[in-house]
C-alpha cells in the first residue's frame, strides 16, 4: 500500500517505550510518520484545533486520559480520525472495541497486524476526505450553473432525445411562457414554426450524427400566442446530470443582435482602461446604466421591437454622451460609462443628463410610440478601488441592485463599496484606511500583582474589527503581515494612542496606572523611535516609568542583538521592558541573558497545561524560577478561577491577568485591591 504525504499519528498508550515502538513500526516500514503522545484532554483539544490527524492508536491504559474520552472530544470537534485500540489479551471483545469507537482491534503482539490496518484505515479515511472535497466542488459548480442559467441574458435549454430537460427563464420569455417549468419534457419540435417543422426534424438527426460544437441554424419558431420568430439557434454537445445531452443557444433575428457588437467588443478595452487609470491616480468614476423598464417593454411591444429599442438607444448613448464620456455594453440592457477627470457628484450630474435625454427621447416601432426609463449607479475609482475590471463592474452594478429595492423615484446614486475583509497573510494591509475608518481600537486588561505591589498595570492590545464584525488582534496582524517600515509605523500609532489616554487616566491626584505596551519587531529597526518615544513622553507630560514595552520572546529570539540594543535604550529612557509568550519551546536561557527584560509574561499554552496535570505544573515552576533568577517580574495570563490564585503564589508567580479579573476593555476601570 503507497502513502506519499506524512503520516500523522495520535497515541494514546500509559507507555512511552509502547508509543515509541509504534512509531518506529512505521518509519522502519518507510512511512514518513509524524506522531504525538497525549496525555490529557486539554492538549487533545488543542491539537484537534491546530492540524489535521490520519489516526489515533490506543491501548486504552492511561488511567488520567480514557480511549472513550478522547473519542468523544474527536467527535465534539467534528474530526474524522478513525482509532484502532491495542489489546494486550483476548479480555476485550471486538464488539465491546466498537461500541468504544474503535474502527477496529488489534493484538499489541501483531505488528504488521497493527501496520496494515493502521494503513488502511487511514486509505479509507483520505479516500472520504477526497470524496467529501469532491461532492463539495460538485455542488459548487451546480450552484453556479443553477446561478448562471438563471442570470444568463442568452436564452438557453437543454435538450436530449428531442425534449426539453432544463430551459432558462431567458428561454421560455422567448416563446411567451411564464415559467420556464411549463417546458419542462416539452417536444423542441413544438416551439417550431410549421413551415420549418420537416426541416428541422432532418437537422436534429443529422446533428445527432456529428454533435460538432457551435453549429448555427436560422429557423422561423412559433411563439406561444401563435405569431412567428426568427430565429438563430446554435447548437453545442454538453451534459446534464452525467447523461449526454444538447445545448441549445437562441438569438432573435433582427438588428439587435449584431448592432450591439460593437458596444459589446469594447467593454473589455473599457474596463481595463478604467484600471489603468486608477493604477495612474487619475480622478475617475464609473456608472452602470440599466434600462429599468425592458420587461415591461417586450410586454408591450413584443421582444423583437423591444430589440429595436435597444438598437435605438445605443445611437442615443452614442450621439449624446459627452466626448470625454466612454460608453460600452455589457448585457442586454446594462451599458457601462467610464467618466475621466470627474469626482462623483460630478459624474452623478453628468449621468443624470443623460438620462434626462434618454426619457424624453421618443423611441418609435412600427408605428408605436414607446418610452425608455433608465437608472443609474455612480462609484468612484480611487486607491481603494479593486484592481480587476471584472470586480468595479460588479461593485457598480451591486449599485444599481441597490437603488431599485429602495422605494422611491430616485434614478441615480453614488455607490461606496463596502470595505474589503481583511485577508491574513496579505502584505496589501493600508494602515492609513483601517485608522480614517475607525476600525482599530485599543483594548485594556488589568495586570494585578500577587506580592502587594503599588501601582495599577494595565496591558494594551490594538484590535482590529473586520467587515463582518469579528475582531482580530492586531499583535498577530503586525507580526504576521506587515512589513518593518509599516510594523513600526503601527507600532508609533499605538503609542501615542496609548499615551494620550493614559495623560487622561494619570490626571493630578489620581492613581499611579502603568501600561504594558505591545510592539512588534519593526521597533527593533527603526533607529529613530526611542528618540520619538522621549520627545512624546515629554509633551504628555508621563514619566517615562509609566510605560513598559513588550515583545515576543520569538521575535527576540530570532533579532538578539537588535532587541539588546532596542531593550537597552529603553532602559536608558527610563521605560521598562517585558517578553511575551515566554515558554521552554525558547532559547530562553539565552534570550533572558541578552534581553534582561524587567518582566516576563508566561504563554498562555504553559499555564493552560500547568492547570490540567502536575507535569505542566513542574513546567511552570521552571519557567517561574528561570524568570525569577534573571531578575524579571513575572505575569501569569489566562487565570480564569479563585482556586488557581493559592498555586502560583506558591510556585512564585508575581502578577496575575485573566478573566477571573477582567476580560480585556476600552476603558481603564478596573478596581485595583491587594489580593495577596
Amino acid at each position: 500500500m503507497k502513502i506519499k504525504d506524512i503520516i500523522r499519528l495520535l497515541i494514546l498508550n500509559e507507555s512511552q517505550n509502547d508509543a515509541e515502538e509504534i512509531i518506529n513500526l512505521f518509519r522502519n516500514s518507510g512511512y514518513p510518520t509524524r506522531a504525538h503522545r497525549l496525555s490529557s484532554n486539554a492538549e487533545l483539544e488543542q491539537l484537534l484545533k491546530e492540524d489535521p490527524w490520519d489516526l489515533l492508536i490506543s491501548d486504552d491504559a492511561h488511567e488520567d486520559f480514557r480511549l472513550q474520552q478522547a473519542v468523544e472530544t474527536i467527535a465534539s470537534n467534528k474530526a474524522d480520525i478513525p482509532v484502532l485500540l491495542l489489546s494486550p489479551d483476548a479480555s476485550t471483545s471486538m464488539s465491546e472495541a466498537i461500541e468504544i469507537g474503535a474502527q477496529d482491534m488489534v493484538s499489541k503482539a501483531d505488528q504488521q497486524h497493527l501496520l496494515h490496518a493502521a494503513l488502511r484505515e487511514i486509505t479509507n479515511r483520505r479516500a472520504r476526505l477526497d470524496n467529501n472535497a469532491i461532492r463539495s466542488t460538485l455542488e459548487e459548480l451546480q450552484a453556479r450553473y443553477e446561478l448562471l442559467m438563471g442570470g444568463s441574458q442568452d436564452a438557453i435549454a437543454y435538450i436530449t432525445d428531442g425534449m426539453h430537460v432544463d430551459v432558462n427563464d431567458a428561454y421560455a420569455a422567448q416563446f411567451g411562457y411564464d415559467d420556464a417549468e411549463d417546458m419542462a419534457c416539452m417536444p423542441v419540435v413544438d416551439l417550431i414554426a410549421d413551415r420549418d417543422q420537416e426541416s428541422f426534424k432532418r437537422f436534429l438527426r443529422d446533428y445527432s450524427q456529428t454533435g460538432e460544437n457551435n453549429v448555427e441554424l436560422e429557423i422561423c419558431g412559433q411563439h406561444q400566442r401563435g405569431s412567428e420568430l426568427n430565429l438563430q439557434l446554435i447548437f453545442s454537445p454538453a451534459s446534464y446530470e452525467g447523461e449526454e445531452c444538447t445545448q441549445i443557444i437562441i438569438r432573435a433575428g433582427g438588428a439587435a443582435s449584431s448592432a450591439g457588437q460593437d458596444f459589446r467588443q469594447s467593454f473589455a478595452d473599457l474596463a481595463q482602461q478604467a484600471v489603468q487609470l486608477k493604477n495612474n491616480q487619475t480622478e475617475v468614476c464609473l456608472a452602470y446604466l440599466q434600462i429599468d423598464n425592458l420587461m415591461q417593454l417586450r410586454e408591450t411591444v413584443g421582444i423583437l421591437a423591444a430589440d429595436s429599442i435597444i438598437v435605438q438607444l445605443q445611437d442615443v448613448l452614442s450621439s449624446h454622451c459627452p466626448a470625454a464620456l466612454l460608453v460600452a455594453q455589457v448585457s442586454v440592457d446594462g451599458y457601462i460609462l467610464l467618466l475621466p477627470g470627474n469626482e462623483p457628484q460630478s459624474a452623478r450630474q453628468t449621468v443624470e443628463q443623460l438620462l434626462d435625454t434618454i426619457q424624453q427621447h421618443i423611441f418609435d416601432t412600427d408605428g408605436l410610440t414607446s418610452h425608455c426609463e433608465c437608472v443609474a449607479a455612480v462609484m468612484a475609482i480611487n486607491h481603494k478601488a479593486a484592481e480587476s475590471a471584472d470586480t468595479l463592474v460588479n461593485q457598480v452594478y451591486t449599485g444599481i441592485s441597490e437603488l431599485l429595492e429602495q422605494a422611491g423615484d430616485q434614478k441615480s446614486c453614488i455607490y461606496t463599496p463596502p470595505a474589503a475583509p481583511i485577508k491574513l497573510g496579505s502584505k496589501d494591509i493600508d494602515l492609513d484606511e483601517l485608522f480614517e475608518e475607525g476600525r482599530l481600537d485599543l483594548l485594556y486588561q488589568p495586570v494585578v500583582s500577587l506580592r502587594g505591589e503599588s501601582g495599577e498595570y494595565y496591558e494594551v492590545t490594538a484590535i482590529l474589527k473586520d467587515t463582518d464584525g469579528s475582531l482580530i488582534d492586531v499583535n498577530h496582524l503586525a507580526a504576521g503581515m506587515l512589513d518593518d517600515k509599516r510594523g513600526s509605523l503601527f507600532d508609533r500609532w499605538m503609542i501615542f494612542a496609548t499615551t494620550k489616554r493614559l495623560a487622561q487616566q494619570r490626571t493630578p491626584g489620581a492613581t499611579d496606572t502603568r501600561l504594558i505596551i505591545n510592539v512588534s519587531n519593526g521597533c527593533l529597526r527603526d533607529s529613530n523611535l526611542v528618540n520619538w518615544l522621549g520627545v512624546s513622553l515629554n509633551a504628555a507630560g508621563l514619566p517615562a516609568e509609566a510605560l513598559a514595552f513588550q515583545l515576543s520572546t520569538l521575535e527576540a529570539e530570532n533579532s538578539l542583538k537588535l532587541t539588546e540594543r532596542f531593550f537597552t535604550a529603553l532602559n536608558k529612557l527610563g521605560c521598562n521592558t517585558s517578553l511575551r509568550d515566554f515558554d521552554s519551546a525558547a532559547d530562553s536561557s539565552k534570550v533572558l541573558e541578552y534581553t534582561s527584560p524587567g518582566m516576563i509574561k508566561i504563554s498562555a499554552q504553559a499555564v493552560e497545561q500547568a492547570q490540567s496535570d502536575e507535569q505542566g505544573r513542574h513546567k511552570l515552576k521552571q519557567l517561574l524560577n528561570k524568570a525569577t533568577h534573571a531578575e524579571a517580574a513575572t505575569i501569569v495570563p489566562n487565570v480564569c478561577n479563585a482556586a488557581t490564585l493559592a498555586t502560583l503564589w506558591q510556585l512564585g508567580a508575581a502578577f496575575i491577568q485573566g478573566s477571573y479579573l477582567q476580560d480585556p476593555a476600552p476603558v481603564m476601570e478596573y478596581e485595583f485591591a491587594e489580593i495577596a
